[in-house]
Protein backbone atom coordinates (compact mmCIF):
# COMPACT_ATOMS: atom_id res chain seq x y z
CA UNK A 1 0.00 0.00 0.00
CA UNK A 2 1.29 3.52 -0.98
CA UNK A 3 1.86 5.99 1.54
CA UNK A 4 0.05 9.10 0.91
CA UNK A 5 1.58 11.84 -0.64
CA UNK A 6 2.36 15.17 1.27
CA UNK A 7 1.46 18.27 -0.25
CA UNK A 8 3.94 21.21 -1.14
CA UNK A 9 4.79 23.51 1.70
CA UNK A 10 2.90 26.30 0.01
CA UNK A 11 -0.33 23.81 0.52
CA UNK A 12 0.79 23.31 3.72
CA UNK A 13 0.66 26.35 5.28
CA UNK A 14 -2.80 26.63 3.85
CA UNK A 15 -3.94 23.80 5.63
CA UNK A 16 -1.91 23.86 8.61
CA UNK A 17 -1.26 27.44 9.35
CA UNK A 18 -4.12 29.51 7.92
CA UNK A 19 -6.45 29.00 10.89
CA UNK A 20 -4.12 30.31 12.85
CA UNK A 21 -3.27 33.71 11.17
CA UNK A 22 -5.16 36.19 13.42
CA UNK A 23 -4.34 34.11 16.79
CA UNK A 24 -0.64 34.13 16.08
CA UNK A 25 1.68 37.41 17.33
CA UNK A 26 3.86 38.77 14.39
CA UNK A 27 6.88 36.89 16.50
CA UNK A 28 5.21 33.19 15.31
CA UNK A 29 4.08 34.72 11.75
CA UNK A 30 7.76 36.64 10.68
CA UNK A 31 10.32 34.09 12.07
CA UNK A 32 8.82 30.93 13.27
CA UNK A 33 5.91 29.73 11.11
CA UNK A 34 7.98 30.44 8.45
CA UNK A 35 10.43 27.44 10.17
CA UNK A 36 7.86 24.82 11.80
CA UNK A 37 5.90 24.20 8.37
CA UNK A 38 9.18 22.30 6.99
CA UNK A 39 9.33 20.17 10.13
CA UNK A 40 5.54 19.54 9.97
CA UNK A 41 6.10 18.12 6.41
CA UNK A 42 8.71 15.83 7.78
CA UNK A 43 6.70 14.49 10.58
CA UNK A 44 4.07 13.92 8.57
CA UNK A 45 5.30 10.79 6.75
CA UNK A 46 6.03 9.45 10.41
CA UNK A 47 3.64 8.93 12.84
CA UNK A 48 4.49 10.74 15.07
CA UNK A 49 1.13 12.69 16.70
CA UNK A 50 0.73 15.42 17.73
CA UNK A 51 0.59 15.06 21.18
CA UNK A 52 4.05 13.17 21.01
CA UNK A 53 5.39 16.32 19.33
CA UNK A 54 4.57 18.80 22.20
CA UNK A 55 6.08 16.44 24.68
CA UNK A 56 9.33 16.73 22.42
CA UNK A 57 9.23 21.06 22.56
CA UNK A 58 8.86 20.28 26.00
CA UNK A 59 11.90 17.97 26.48
CA UNK A 60 13.92 20.03 24.25
CA UNK A 61 13.23 23.03 26.19
CA UNK A 62 14.10 21.81 29.46
CA UNK A 63 17.42 20.40 27.50
CA UNK A 64 17.82 23.94 26.65
CA UNK A 65 17.53 25.37 30.04
CA UNK A 66 20.07 23.07 31.81
CA UNK A 67 22.66 24.60 29.22
CA UNK A 68 22.33 28.05 30.62
CA UNK A 69 22.70 27.08 34.11
CA UNK A 70 26.42 26.68 33.47
CA UNK A 71 27.08 30.38 33.22
CA UNK A 72 29.74 30.05 29.89
CA UNK A 73 28.58 32.11 26.82
CA UNK A 74 28.98 29.55 24.17
CA UNK A 75 26.28 26.69 26.37
CA UNK A 76 24.31 29.68 26.67
CA UNK A 77 24.60 30.00 22.87
CA UNK A 78 23.80 26.42 22.58
CA UNK A 79 20.52 26.93 24.72
CA UNK A 80 19.47 29.72 23.08
CA UNK A 81 19.59 27.85 19.76
CA UNK A 82 17.94 24.47 21.81
CA UNK A 83 15.44 26.58 23.07
CA UNK A 84 14.32 28.31 19.20
CA UNK A 85 14.23 24.66 18.24
CA UNK A 86 11.81 23.70 21.09
CA UNK A 87 9.61 26.59 20.24
CA UNK A 88 9.21 25.60 16.71
CA UNK A 89 8.28 21.83 17.71
CA UNK A 90 5.86 23.95 20.13
CA UNK A 91 4.15 25.16 16.31
CA UNK A 92 4.79 22.04 14.82
CA UNK A 93 2.41 19.99 16.98
CA UNK A 94 -0.36 22.25 16.24
CA UNK A 95 0.00 22.26 12.81
CA UNK A 96 0.04 18.09 12.80
CA UNK A 97 -3.24 18.31 14.31
CA UNK A 98 -4.75 20.61 12.10
CA UNK A 99 -3.43 18.63 9.05
CA UNK A 100 -5.08 14.93 10.57
CA UNK A 101 -7.97 16.80 11.91
CA UNK A 102 -6.83 14.93 15.26
CA UNK A 103 -7.10 18.20 17.34
CA UNK A 104 -8.32 17.46 20.81
CA UNK A 105 -9.26 18.77 23.98
CA UNK A 106 -6.94 16.83 25.59
CA UNK A 107 -4.66 17.95 22.75
CA UNK A 108 -5.13 21.31 23.60
CA UNK A 109 -3.90 20.74 27.31
CA UNK A 110 -0.93 19.26 26.49
CA UNK A 111 0.16 21.70 24.15
CA UNK A 112 -0.45 24.64 26.56
CA UNK A 113 1.72 22.99 29.04
CA UNK A 114 4.48 23.93 27.20
CA UNK A 115 4.07 27.97 28.17
CA UNK A 116 3.54 26.89 31.91
CA UNK A 117 7.04 24.69 32.31
CA UNK A 118 9.11 25.91 29.95
CA UNK A 119 9.65 29.64 30.24
CA UNK A 120 9.40 29.83 33.96
CA UNK A 121 12.09 27.20 33.97
CA UNK A 122 14.03 29.07 31.44
CA UNK A 123 14.20 32.04 33.60
CA UNK A 124 15.15 30.15 36.62
CA UNK A 125 17.88 28.32 34.64
CA UNK A 126 19.44 31.99 33.13
CA UNK A 127 19.40 33.19 36.65
CA UNK A 128 21.31 30.01 37.65
CA UNK A 129 23.85 30.59 34.97
CA UNK A 130 23.79 34.58 36.07
CA UNK A 131 24.55 33.74 39.35
CA UNK A 132 27.47 31.10 38.20
CA UNK A 133 28.49 33.87 36.43
CA UNK A 134 28.87 36.74 39.07
CA UNK A 135 28.34 34.81 41.91
CA UNK A 136 25.50 37.37 43.14
CA UNK A 137 22.00 35.90 45.33
CA UNK A 138 19.96 38.42 44.00
CA UNK A 139 20.21 37.52 40.90
CA UNK A 140 19.04 34.06 41.83
CA UNK A 141 16.42 35.14 43.83
CA UNK A 142 15.00 37.44 40.86
CA UNK A 143 15.14 34.42 38.98
CA UNK A 144 12.82 32.77 41.07
CA UNK A 145 10.54 35.59 41.77
CA UNK A 146 10.14 36.13 38.02
CA UNK A 147 8.99 32.13 37.18
CA UNK A 148 6.76 32.50 40.29
CA UNK A 149 5.09 35.82 38.92
CA UNK A 150 4.50 33.75 35.27
CA UNK A 151 3.23 31.04 37.16
CA UNK A 152 0.81 33.00 39.26
CA UNK A 153 -0.37 34.95 36.58
CA UNK A 154 -1.44 31.78 34.67
CA UNK A 155 -2.82 30.46 37.60
CA UNK A 156 -4.76 33.60 38.20
CA UNK A 157 -6.18 33.63 34.47
CA UNK A 158 -7.21 30.03 34.93
CA UNK A 159 -9.16 30.85 37.97
CA UNK A 160 -11.03 33.76 35.93
CA UNK A 161 -12.64 30.73 34.22
CA UNK A 162 -12.80 28.17 37.30
CA UNK A 163 -14.61 30.69 39.81
CA UNK A 164 -17.30 31.86 36.98
CA UNK A 165 -18.27 28.08 36.49
CA UNK A 166 -18.23 27.08 39.89
CA UNK A 167 -20.20 30.12 40.94
CA UNK A 168 -22.94 31.31 38.09
CA UNK A 169 -23.20 27.76 36.94
CA UNK A 170 -23.11 28.02 33.41
CA UNK A 171 -21.29 25.85 30.77
CA UNK A 172 -17.98 26.69 30.09
CA UNK A 173 -19.01 27.88 26.29
CA UNK A 174 -21.65 30.58 27.59
CA UNK A 175 -18.84 32.05 29.96
CA UNK A 176 -15.96 31.64 27.32
CA UNK A 177 -18.03 33.60 24.76
CA UNK A 178 -19.07 36.38 27.47
CA UNK A 179 -15.23 36.91 28.14
CA UNK A 180 -14.04 36.65 24.39
CA UNK A 181 -16.86 39.13 23.37
CA UNK A 182 -15.60 41.53 26.75
CA UNK A 183 -11.80 41.12 25.44
CA UNK A 184 -12.44 42.00 22.39
CA UNK A 185 -14.51 45.36 23.10
CA UNK A 186 -11.14 46.32 25.47
CA UNK A 187 -9.04 45.63 22.28
CA UNK A 188 -11.15 47.93 20.48
CA UNK A 189 -11.07 50.32 23.16
CA UNK A 190 -7.18 50.40 23.61
CA UNK A 191 -6.37 50.25 19.97
CA UNK A 192 -3.67 52.98 20.19
CA UNK A 193 -0.04 53.42 19.30
CA UNK A 194 0.78 52.89 22.78
CA UNK A 195 -0.88 49.89 23.30
CA UNK A 196 0.18 48.51 19.96
CA UNK A 197 4.02 49.61 21.67
CA UNK A 198 3.25 48.07 24.44
CA UNK A 199 2.19 44.87 23.22
CA UNK A 200 5.20 44.47 20.70
CA UNK A 201 7.54 44.66 23.84
CA UNK A 202 5.08 42.71 25.65
CA UNK A 203 5.88 39.86 23.44
CA UNK A 204 9.82 39.87 23.41
CA UNK A 205 9.64 39.76 27.46
CA UNK A 206 6.76 37.15 27.42
CA UNK A 207 7.94 34.57 25.08
CA UNK A 208 12.12 34.74 25.62
CA UNK A 209 13.16 32.73 22.54
CA UNK A 210 14.88 35.40 20.16
CA UNK A 211 15.87 37.59 22.77
CA UNK A 212 17.44 35.17 24.02
CA UNK A 213 19.28 33.88 21.15
CA UNK A 214 20.12 37.59 19.80
CA UNK A 215 21.60 38.55 23.42
CA UNK A 216 23.56 35.38 23.66
CA UNK A 217 24.71 36.30 20.05
CA UNK A 218 26.02 39.62 21.15
CA UNK A 219 27.38 38.67 24.19
CA UNK A 220 29.70 35.93 21.85
CA UNK A 221 30.29 38.80 19.75
CA UNK A 222 31.13 41.29 22.76
CA UNK A 223 33.83 38.78 24.59
CA UNK A 224 35.29 38.40 21.31
CA UNK A 225 35.91 41.72 19.48
CA UNK A 226 35.41 44.17 22.21
CA UNK A 227 37.43 41.57 25.26
CA UNK A 228 38.87 45.02 26.93
CA UNK A 229 34.79 45.89 28.09
CA UNK A 230 34.49 42.98 29.63
CA UNK A 231 36.04 41.06 32.86
CA UNK A 232 36.95 37.32 32.09
CA UNK A 233 33.40 36.44 30.72
CA UNK A 234 30.88 38.53 30.11
CA UNK A 235 29.50 41.53 32.46
CA UNK A 236 27.48 44.24 33.40
CA UNK A 237 26.01 44.16 36.86
CA UNK A 238 23.21 45.39 39.05
CA UNK A 239 23.64 44.95 42.46
CA UNK A 240 21.34 46.14 45.61
CA UNK A 241 23.84 48.15 47.04
CA UNK A 242 22.61 50.67 49.46
CA UNK A 243 22.76 53.55 46.49
CA UNK A 244 21.86 51.28 43.49
CA UNK A 245 24.94 50.94 41.10
CA UNK A 246 24.25 50.24 37.48
CA UNK A 247 27.66 50.33 36.27
CA UNK A 248 30.02 48.57 38.76
CA UNK A 249 33.13 48.28 37.00
CA UNK A 250 33.08 50.48 34.38
CA UNK A 251 32.06 49.42 30.88
CA UNK A 252 31.64 45.58 31.29
CA UNK A 253 28.89 44.30 29.03
CA UNK A 254 26.27 41.27 29.31
CA UNK A 255 23.22 41.26 27.39
CA UNK A 256 21.81 38.13 28.51
CA UNK A 257 21.46 39.92 32.16
CA UNK A 258 20.52 42.87 30.66
CA UNK A 259 17.76 41.37 29.41
CA UNK A 260 16.94 39.16 32.44
CA UNK A 261 16.71 42.17 34.36
CA UNK A 262 14.56 43.94 31.99
CA UNK A 263 12.28 40.56 32.27
CA UNK A 264 12.29 40.66 36.09
CA UNK A 265 10.90 44.00 35.61
CA UNK A 266 8.29 43.84 32.99
CA UNK A 267 6.70 40.69 33.48
CA UNK A 268 6.44 40.83 37.30
CA UNK A 269 4.74 44.33 36.83
CA UNK A 270 2.43 42.57 34.13
CA UNK A 271 1.60 39.70 36.17
CA UNK A 272 0.52 42.21 38.83
CA UNK A 273 -1.75 44.20 36.67
CA UNK A 274 -3.32 41.17 35.14
CA UNK A 275 -4.37 40.03 38.25
CA UNK A 276 -5.92 43.48 39.62
CA UNK A 277 -7.81 43.40 36.07
CA UNK A 278 -8.59 39.43 36.58
CA UNK A 279 -10.44 40.63 39.91
CA UNK A 280 -11.68 43.53 37.82
CA UNK A 281 -13.50 41.62 35.10
CA UNK A 282 -15.10 38.93 37.88
CA UNK A 283 -16.54 42.12 39.41
CA UNK A 284 -18.00 43.10 36.53
CA UNK A 285 -19.33 39.83 35.45
CA UNK A 286 -21.02 39.60 38.73
CA UNK A 287 -22.90 42.81 38.11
Amino acid sequence: MSKRKIESIKELREICQRSEANRDSWYDVIFFRKISIYFTKLLLKTKITANQTSGIAISIGIIAGVFFVFGNYWYAFIGALLLCLSHIFDCVDGEIARYRKSASIAGKYVESMYDYIIYPFIFICISIGLYNLFNNIFILILGILIALFMCWGNIASNLVYTVLVIETKNSTNKIVDKQVSEISENIRKRHSKIRRIYNYIKIWFTFPVLPVLIATILDILFINYCPDYSVGKLAIEFRPNIVFSIFNYGIEFNFLYIYFFLSVIIISSRNIIGIIDYFNQLKSYSK
